[in-house]
């Protein structure tokens, strides 16, 4: 959770109903703002052949009496249990390294410069249904401001290029336990700290 946010990612792979393929840890699910035990949000739904996000569809948390949560989503309610308990922190500084997944897996570097942060490329990847990995040091996007929910910009890059393209709105949702949640033009994306 992040302030008001919940973010729901995969531990570890597993596989949507009528789906052909397996979704890979850190896939993010859905995104819920709000407080209290009924939260509004997005879930993703996925490709069921590729895995990767598709459409995002208006859903429905509801905060368990046992902290678990069940999710009412585009293939119906679906019930979440705790991994560890919730870290409360009033802030978290997101500068660091992340281990990421787009279209396979790689590292992201988060970089501030006074009250703006630059995320990047560390180690390359190919983003969703690319042909090409964008190079290190290749700019993701930029965040002004400070705290748990950072808007900005996320670029989106040629597939078969992978030179830089438009750039989309996005937020950094920093998670009490130091990851981040990354909306961006192919979808939600789990930064887990390395």
């Amino acid at each position: 959770m992040s302030g008001t946010t919940v973010s729901l990612s995969v531990a570890s792979p597993l596989r949507v109903e009528d789906a052909g393929c397996d979704l890979p840890h850190g896939r993010v699910l859905a995104l819920f703002d709000g407080t209290g035990i009924h939260r509004s949000g997005t879930h993703w739904g996925f490709n069921a052949t590729s895995c990767t996000s598709g459409a995002a569809y208006s859903s429905t948390l509801y905060v368990n009496s046992d902290q678990s949560l069940t999710v009412v989503g585009p293939n119906g309610p679906h019930l979440f249990t705790r991994r560890a308990p919730v870290q409360t922190q009033a802030s978290v500084d997101p500068v660091g390294t992340y281990s990421v997944r787009y279209g396979t897996a790689g590292t992201a570097e988060v970089r501030s410069s006074g009250s703006s942060y630059t995320v990047s490329v560390g180690s390359p990847f190919q983003i969703e249904g690319a042909t090409c990995s964008l190079a290190s040091t290749t700019v993701l996007g930029t965040y002004p401001g400070v705290g748990t929910r950072l808007n900005g910009n996320h670029f989106g890059f040629n597939a078969t290029s992978c030179a830089q393209g438009a750039s989309y709105s996005s937020t950094i949702y920093v998670n009490s336990d130091r990851s981040l949640t990354v909306t961006g033009p192919t979808g939600p994306h789990m930064f887990e700290r390395i």
